[in-house]
């Protein structure tokens, strides 16, 4: 299953981290180098472009505006120059960055949650679909044989996740399922697989708050996605709570 948005956050860190430490060792302090014509062969200026372009995909979910975009490449260039002004915003952006993320993921994610709504709204009305209290929707393909898992228990499942447009985005092959405690995947699939047995053939549609919520997940998931999820509950077996 695709990481959580802790992940991204860490590449995210990692990359203010290397601004910090370009103030530190591309030049003394105060002392920027001067410009230079590109002094680099074709494939250099692919391997440069490509970084810079990874980089940037890494902001992706923040959803920068043109203006802001440009102001995070002014910091990256003042970085790598050693700039004095640049130095000392890489040592504040640890403590200002996970209140920024916090908000703009947020205000993010419930604008992804509004434009979902139709989707998942029509979604309920499908054939066979069935909304439950806390806000999932499943569809029973087919049914399973033998006892539900519990929370403790280690489920055996193949699945496709996809988002609103139909994009895969996260998917585990019959032949390599995922093999979790069930206690330890989405509260959607918590909820729909403890009514289901071995066997089972599901079809869920999950609101941000029982799937990635406003936090999303990787580079793939937004924040406060809508997204469906076609399961496969292969086996299952008894767990203990590891707790006792």
């Amino acid at each position: 299953m695709i990481q959580p948005r802790e992940m991204t956050t860490c590449l995210i860190r990692c990359a203010l981290l290397f601004l910090a430490t370009s103030c530190a060792g591309s030049a003394p302090a105060g002392e920027p180098t001067e410009d230079r014509a590109p002094a680099f062969t074709p494939a250099e200026e692919g391997v440069l472009y490509g970084l810079g372009a990874m980089l940037g995909g890494q902001f992706d979910s923040y959803r920068l505006s043109e203006a802001e975009a440009q102001e995070v490449a002014r910091g990256f260039v003042d970085g790598v120059r050693g700039d004095r002004e640049a130095k000392a915003a890489a040592s504040e952006v640890g403590t200002k960055f996970p209140i920024f993320e916090k908000e703009r993921l947020l205000e993010v994610g419930l604008v992804e949650e509004e434009a979902g709504r139709p989707f998942y709204e029509a979604a309920a009305k499908e054939p066979g679909a069935v909304r439950y209290e806390s806000g999932l929707i499943m569809m029973v393909l087919e049914e399973g044989v033998g006892e539900s898992p519990d929370t403790f228990d280690w489920v055996v499942v193949s699945f496709t996740g996809m988002l609103r447009d139909g994009t895969v985005v996260e998917s585990a092959p019959p032949e390599n399922p995922v093999r979790p405690r069930l206690g330890e995947t989405l509260p959607c699939w918590q909820e729909a697989l403890r009514m289901s047995a071995p066997g089972a053939r599901l079809r869920l549609v999950c609101p941000p708050a029982l799937a990635h919520k406003y936090w999303g997940a990787g580079i793939s998931i937004p924040p406060g996605a809508v997204m469906v999820y076609d399961l496969h509950l292969i086996d299952t077996t008894p767990g203990e709570d590891p707790s006792k």
